[in-house]
């Protein structure tokens, strides 16, 4: 016979590996787990997923080997200059001219006219990432378009033509 000392041990043993182990029933058990089967991603989807997700490791790549460049002194604004002054609260204006010894470009692309520095492949690399979402919904309209799905056919060429439009500087936030 056991006493009742052995039975409220073997009670708390109990709640605690109930508490360690995983549940034999509910989601994380694993028999839930076995049964349970992957949901379904729709195809507009993964193309989106795929077209963005390779546009954006190209933009990385890119934006790396600028930083690199940028690291090694290769670049259009002394990085710590500019940081200092803008600390200091100076005007934008001011920031261009004491760090890079220029004006403030007026074009939202001011990289493409300083290719070979640091700081302009680094840009390039944060645009190419950027463009990554146009790309994927170039993608998602022509599948959308292929499944004659045309009322999200709709919204994604209205969300593409915003994206498109900030993008080229069309609209913009003052």
């Amino acid at each position: 016979m056991t006493s009742e000392l052995e039975i409220e041990e073997r009670r708390i043993i109990r709640r605690r590996q109930e508490r360690i182990s995983p549940p034999s029933e509910g989601v994380l058990s694993p028999k839930f787990l076995e049964t349970k089967t992957k949901p379904h991603v729709p195809f507009a989807g993964r193309v989106y997923g795929e077209i963005c997700y390779y546009i954006s490791l190209i933009g990385l790549v890119i934006g790396i080997i600028g930083c690199v460049m940028a690291i090694n002194g290769y670049t259009v604004m002394k990085s710590e200059r500019m940081i200092t002054e803008m600390w200091k609260g100076k005007t934008i204006q001011r920031v261009w001219q004491d760090a890079g010894g220029m004006e403030v470009p007026h074009n939202g692309y001011w990289f493409t006219q300083y290719f070979p520095k640091g700081d302009a492949v680094a840009e390039l690399g944060i645009t190419i990432i950027a463009l990554a979402a146009i790309g994927g919904m170039m993608g998602i309209g022509v599948v959308l378009f292929s499944d004659k799905n045309y009322l999200y056919l709709t919204f994604t060429i209205i969300v593409f033509l915003i994206m498109l439009s900030t993008m080229t500087g069309v609209l913009r936030v003052r």
